[in-house]
């Protein structure tokens, strides 16, 4: 299964850890783990952005 990493969601948020969270309405112990592709796509769209945006080639590469 791959997984994500929840630090380029931050990152692309411009915010930190505990406000990422809080925009996802999320525990930000959540955003601590690597992310499923489930979890990865429906954060990224809850914030407004592709998660291709997000995790570049390794969002395409997971249907491989």
């Amino acid at each position: 299964m791959l997984t994500f990493d929840p630090s380029l969601l931050i990152v692309a948020t411009g915010g930190t850890l505990r406000q990422t969270a809080r925009m996802l309405d999320l525990d930000p112990a959540n955003l601590c783990r690597p992310l499923s592709s489930r979890q990865a796509d429906s954060y990224a769209t809850r914030l407004g952005y592709h998660p291709e945006e997000i995790w570049g080639a390794a969002w395409n590469d997971q249907d491989e």
